[in-house]
């Protein structure tokens, strides 16, 4: 069988869709017209000959029929040669969607056999990507498998789904992910528009894929762990709840709940306000952010003196802020310890100068986020404070400490005195 590079290619990405790929997203895949595709596989149809093997084409886009188990491993191995070219990019997250949805180990032959490539192209998919090293356990023994809370599960196997070359190598479940997905296209733009609470294209996406992960695993038997559950939840997740329950027959338990909550107040809003409420916003907060400058000058000895775009951004942020936690929304930030290590300037001030000046309580996972969108202005030397250390300590002591103090924070002081 002597076929070319293309050739090749477009025959690779036909037998890791055994379920059918359509000749669009062949030519998006490979990046060829759709007359070329044709082209080829006749092409390819032509070398293969007269005997069981051939390209069909049916319902669902062009199949791979009648090649055997030997022929596959030899296709296998002719595009180990060519990895870069054609390779799958999202074998990674092939491999992870299989072992995600196992409940024990899984062979690497097992594995191999599923998804239609040779055991050395797994070996080398482990040896270069990380993920896979990140997330797999390798046993010689018994195989290989994911171990990790099924949150976490869920929150990856969202990831894998977010590519349009996604397998489903579970039987049934590439159906039942398209009737969830019809059922959640119909109900989050209108329960979301009906409780004032717009969200970026690509949040709608993610959380609408979350949604069908959070019922697909429950079909499955997957029990998610015990979470913390919220004070309350939002009138929004509960109509959504309520809904898609009545519309697909599952029941969310109580910490099924609490994970969807937890990242509903995760989503990126967007300024669905009418028209001009911009402008009421400024004048609602322009004196709180004129008492909120002074304070910085008069308690800290900063001074912040954001240009007009600038100020005008910050003073949007906070009422964002405002009305996502008058709304029982929290904009969660899973980087809010890094950011506590890396700005506790920045941290401390939002505590410290907001209730007073703002006359808010910033929710605690709101904090963090604050605190990151003031240490930006500092980063770009908006303001560098100088940091007056006041002790009776030994001066050695002191000295060592500012020693540490520079280090860690050179970028965001101006100078260090000790008195």
């Amino acid at each position: 069988m002597e076929l070319t590079d293309r050739q090749l290619s477009i025959l690779s990405y036909i037998i890791y869709h055994p379920e059918g790929i359509t000749r669009a997203q062949l030519a998006k895949q490979t990046g060829i017209s759709l007359r070329t595709v044709q082209t080829e596989i006749n092409a390819i149809n032509g070398q293969l000959g007269s005997g069981p093997q051939y390209i069909d084409h049916g319902k669902n886009g062009y199949i791979a029929q009648g090649f055997s188990g030997k022929e596959l491993e030899e296709i296998s191995r002719l595009m180990e040669g060519k990895h870069t070219r054609v390779m799958p990019l999202n074998r990674s997250s092939t491999i992870l969607s299989v072992l995600l949805f196992e409940r024990d180990f899984l062979s690497m032959e097992k594995l191999a056999e599923r998804i239609y490539v040779s055991k050395s192209a797994i070996f080398k998919e482990f040896e270069h990507v990380k993920i896979l090293k990140k997330y797999v356990t390798v046993s010689r023994k018994s195989g290989l498998i994911i171990s990790m809370p099924e949150s976490e599960k869920r929150n990856l196997l969202v990831k894998c789904f977010d590519k349009e070359t996604t397998q489903y190598y579970e039987p049934g479940l590439k159906e039942r992910y398209e009737q969830l997905d019809l059922v959640c296209r119909a109900v989050l733009p209108e329960v979301f528009l009906a409780h004032d609470y717009p969200v970026s294209g690509d949040a709608m996406r993610s959380f609408r894929r979350h949604l069908i992960i959070t019922i697909l695993r429950k079909e499955k038997g997957f029990e998610i762990e015990q979470m913390v559950q919220p004070d309350e939840y939002s009138a929004l997740l509960l109509e959504l709840v309520e809904r898609i329950s009545a519309l697909t027959g599952v029941a969310f338990s109580q910490d099924d709940m609490a994970d969807c909550q937890r990242r509903l107040n995760g989503l990126n809003t967007l300024d669905g306000r009418a028209a001009g409420w911009r402008d009421r916003c400024m004048q609602e907060y322009e004196q709180n952010y004129e008492k909120f400058r002074r304070r910085l000058k008069e308690v800290f000895g900063l001074e912040f003196e954001p240009d007009r775009e600038e100020k005008q951004n910050f003073l949007l942020y906070i009422s964002k802020t405002a009305w996502r936690s008058g709304s029982g929304h929290v904009n969660s930030n899973f980087l809010k310890r890094e950011i506590n290590r890396r700005y506790p300037m920045s941290v401390h001030l939002i505590l410290e100068c907001f209730p007073c000046c703002f006359s808010m309580n910033v929710p605690e996972p709101e904090v963090s986020n604050l605190a990151l969108y003031l240490a930006g202005k500092m980063d770009r030397g908006a303001y560098r404070p100088e940091c007056v250390i006041i002790s009776d300590r030994n001066p050695s002591v002191l000295y060592h400490l500012k020693a540490q103090i520079e280090e860690r924070f050179v970028h965001l002081l101006d100078r260090i005195l000790i008195s």
